[in-house]
């Protein structure tokens, strides 16, 4: 069965949020005008998944149940160490993803191909402008300076060099690198999800790739370059296997990492003036711009009340240069803010999300895990990348969504898409069947 009109009007709301959720700024354009088109395009959609929800299968209900759970558990911590506004605002970092799943879901099963349509050239588009501080850095287009109410109350540095081609077209700095690696790794999946690529699609794909690292090096993103390579390492390395042409390109990819590593930590070491004397952790912690320091103090304060956590404000922590910033790990920061009854149900997510990755699909259907490993990896190093600010989850969440439509339990057989950028046929698209029957 085709779809519908409404079908595909729904896959363009659904790619164009997924386009625009990254982009908080744009010369010439009121940013909180753009704010108010994400909040109408993410509003509409949860009304529209809402209205036609249900629990078809087991596997997303365990993924709901959880982060339902992760909710009651922020709301019920934050209540008790802070008060109802930031209680509210953390049982939202679960609630968003949960709400975009079901409205993802919501989408007819006959809609499918053209969603993936839909997002590959709303990813094309989305890279392509990530570019711009690349070309702005080296002089090749205007660059513009980031509007000042995205930094208030920073340290007078940031706020004296905030320009497209340091900050991007994000909210901060190093935000960045956690908007742009999962989207660039989910372009990447949604280009290459034919079972024999073209070559100029590979080249383009490859182009786009390193052009979004690129873009978070220049920016000064430190997660994000490290992120994405790691996942296109580890994508190789299980996709590829270990033969002599992948070994080469995993050394490549090695030195990469290592180079958009020292890129992204290195200035700060030298233009910060940060004192690198010491011991060796004193040093790493320097070079990490006080990360580790920050990650020692995350534990620290979640000794002081293991089961219910400290709260936000006195989860935070004073770093040199810096101030005082949330812990720059997703983890602790949750371990610490609101103790064992966030981390436990967290964890659980987090293992059931690894655990889906895992899980086999159709040989042309892309595959997101590489997606889940980018969120895990930033996550590591960023505080609000796989659960936070949901504007810069967006895609490692619609990533999930595809991983679990695609699963092998669900879809039994897809002849109804060919290409990143193909067209399937009527006839083929009267083949796609899944295990729940139409929707």
């Amino acid at each position: 069965m085709l779809p519908t009109f409404g079908d595909k009007l729904h896959a363009c709301l659904i790619s164009t949020y997924v386009a625009i959720a990254g982009i908080y700024w744009l010369p010439g354009i009121n940013a909180n005008l753009i704010a108010q088109a994400k909040i109408a395009l993410f509003g509409t959609l949860v009304i529209i998944g809402l209205a036609r929800f249900r629990i078809s299968h087991r596997q997303q209900s365990n993924l709901y149940f959880l982060m339902g759970l992760c909710a009651a558990a922020a709301l019920t911590t934050n209540i008790i160490n802070e008060n109802a506004e930031v209680a509210i605002g953390r049982a939202r970092d679960f609630i968003e993803p949960l709400l975009w799943l079901i409205a993802l879901f919501a989408l007819p099963h006959r809609a499918f191909p053209f969603l993936l349509r839909a997002l590959t050239w709303a990813m094309a588009i989305f890279l392509c402008l990530a570019m711009y501080p690349v070309f702005a850095y080296a002089g090749l287009l205007p660059d513009f300076p980031v509007p000042p109410q995205f930094f208030e109350g920073g340290p007078y540095w940031l706020i004296e060099s905030s320009m497209v081609s340091n900050s991007g077209f994000s909210a901060s700095r190093t935000g960045w690198g956690a908007v742009l690696a999962p989207a660039a790794l989910l372009a990447a999946v949604l280009f290459l999800k034919s079972p024999k690529p073209s070559k100029l699609l590979i080249a383009t794909t490859g182009v786009l790739l390193i052009g979004a690292l690129a873009s978070m090096i220049v920016t000064g993103g430190r997660g994000g370059p490290l992120a994405l390579v790691a996942a296109v390492a580890y994508g190789l390395a299980t996709t590829g296997g270990l033969r002599a042409s992948n070994i080469v390109l995993l050394a490549a990819i090695t030195g990469v990492f290592l180079f958009s590593g020292a890129m992204a930590f290195i200035p700060d070491l030298f233009f910060r003036n940060t004192d690198a004397g010491g011991s060796l952790f004193d040093k790493l912690n320097a070079l990490s711009t006080g990360r580790l320091a920050s990650f020692v103090a995350a534990f620290d304060r979640w000794q002081e009340a293991p089961i219910e956590g400290v709260g936000v404000e006195n989860a935070r922590v004073w770093l040199d240069n810096y101030g005082i910033v949330a812990v720059h790990n997703v983890w602790l920061r949750f371990l610490a803010e609101s103790g064992l009854l966030l981390f436990v149900p967290l964890s659980l997510v987090t293992l059931e999300l690894v655990r889906l990755s895992l899980n086999k699909v159709d040989a042309n259907i892309p595959r997101a895990s590489l997606v889940i490993i980018c969120g895990l990896v930033l996550g590591l190093l960023e505080p609000s990348v796989v659960f936070g600010s949901f504007n810069a989850n967006a895609p490692i969440w619609t990533s999930v969504w595809i991983m679990l439509f695609t699963a092998k339990k669900r879809v039994r057989r897809f002849g109804g898409y060919s290409g990143a950028f193909g067209h399937a046929s009527a006839t083929r698209l009267g083949r796609f069947e899944t295990h729940a029957g139409p929707h």
